[in-house]
This record gives structure tokens, sequence and C-alpha cells, in this order.
């Protein structure tokens, strides 16, 4: 037990909307079973208060890279010539990128974060989805913002304390409503589900 805590790797410290590799990701989930969920939920915090986001991109361009250097897989004629385009374009994965992306899939339960956008209908789903003591974060405009934009049009904006109700069946441990630095009067919320 001493031994695993001298060799824990502590978490880091994100800057300001801090963009993460997807690598960099799973070395920071990559701990035993017992501790995964603490670490997730911790991580999750951080990233809400950072507004970090993931380098999907950049993962994506790795992965087709690497599908293009394996060249296409070997695969039996068994279905239509559709079937076997679409199978072409999944990348081979080997178990340990399996792995890696259950752990993803586990993490991003724990922390959902929305911004910029505003479906209402969404978020009795978004909430449904959330794992128990998952974190929700979202940045959305109000219509305060229309005094000196013209855009998002008022269907897409918040009115004045809707972000709360949206979220009532969440704890919420974090709401404001204000102008942000990029000049949007914004409401933005971090709630957990109990």
């Amino acid at each position: 037990m001493v031994l695993a805590n001298i060799l824990r790797r502590p978490l880091p410290k994100l800057a300001s909307q801090q963009q993460i590799a997807l690598a960099e990701l799973d070395r920071w989930l990559d701990v035993d079973t017992d501790s995964f969920s603490a670490v997730a939920r911790k991580l999750g915090e951080r990233f809400a208060r950072a507004k970090a986001t993931l380098d999907l991109a950049g993962y994506r361009r790795q992965r087709q890279e690497a599908v293009s250097l394996a060249g296409p897989p070997d695969l039996p004629d068994i279905r239509d010539a559709f079937y076997q385009a679409d199978l072409r374009r999944i990348a081979p994965m080997d178990r340990e990128e399996e792995f890696r992306m259950a752990r993803r899939h586990e993490f991003l339960r724990d922390l959902i974060l929305m911004v910029h956008y505003l479906q209402r209908d969404l978020f009795p789903q978004v909430v449904d989805r959330l794992a128990p003591r998952g974190l929700l974060a979202f940045s959305i405009a109000t219509e305060r913002n229309l005094e000196r934009h013209e855009r998002p049009p008022r269907p897409y904006l918040l009115e004045p304390s809707e972000a709360e109700a949206l979220v009532d069946s969440l704890d919420v441990l974090f709401a404001a409503e204000g102008w942000y630095d990029d000049d949007r009067h914004e409401a933005r919320i971090i709630a957990r589900r109990p």
C-alpha cells in the first residue's frame, strides 16, 4: 500500500482552455481499477474548472495514419461491397487500444461538457446519461447577449435564471451569469448528479 502511494502519479494541473491529447488522458486514467472512479471524478472536475478539451482531431489523424500505413485489412467477402468499404474505414485495434477506449468512455460518462450550444429538449437526456456523481458543465449565452451581439438569435439563448432550472435534478456546485472575456453574456454551471 505504501509503495502504491509512492508510485501513484499526481493528477495534472490544467491550464485554462488547455487542449489535451488522448494519449495524455490515457496515461492519467491508467490506474488500478479500485481507484479509477475517484481519479476519473477528480480529473473531470479539473477539466470542468479549466474548460479543457480533448484533441479528438489529432487522435483521428493518428488513427488514419496508422490505417494508411497498415493498408487495407484482408476481410472475407461475407457481405456486399458497401459493408466491406465500411469495415475498411475502421482502424484495426489491438486489445490495449480497446481497453484505453473503454476507460475513456467511463471517464466521459463522468463529465459532460456543453459549450455555446442550447437544445433545451436535450438536457433531460444528458442528465440521464450522466454517471452517478458525474459532472455536467456548460457555458451558454443568455438573452442579455443581444445587448451587444445580434447572434445567436433569441431561441438559442437562455432566459434569465433558466440555466439552473435546466439542471434542477442535479446538485449545482457553481452557477454564474455575466459578461466574459470573449464579450459574451453567458450562464455557466457545474452540477453533479447525486
